[in-house]
């Protein structure tokens, strides 16, 4: 290769470089959702650990509605110009203290 070639190319190979040096890899944090806690261990099969099929209806419930997108555009189509104000608020109470947040979380 020709060196006017290889100049142009080395700014962004030393930022792509810096880029993949100061990467960190995945790291879970205390809120993260952890399905594997949600069992119990009285079993009616007679195993020792069974799913709580009632905790996880409720966690994924709260957690849905927690994160389900509000759509901001009316019910109506916006006419021939397509113009639209409008403000959105969104504000979720989830139940912190029961049993699956605690389990789940």
């Amino acid at each position: 290769m020709n060196k006017r070639i290889c100049l142009p190319l080395l700014p962004a190979a030393l930022a792509a470089g810096v880029v993949l040096l100061a990467a960190r890899g995945a790291a879970a944090k205390p809120n993260d959702i952890t399905l594997n806690r949600l069992v119990l261990t009285t079993c009616p099969n007679g195993a020792t650990y069974c799913e709580d099929q009632q905790s996880f209806r409720s966690l994924m419930r709260e957690f849905g509605y927690a994160v389900s997108p509000n759509h901001v555009l009316p019910a109506e189509t916006l006419g021939f110009g397509g113009g639209f104000f409008g403000m959105l608020g969104h504000v979720t109470f989830i139940s912190n203290d029961a049993y699956y947040w605690q389990q789940g979380v």
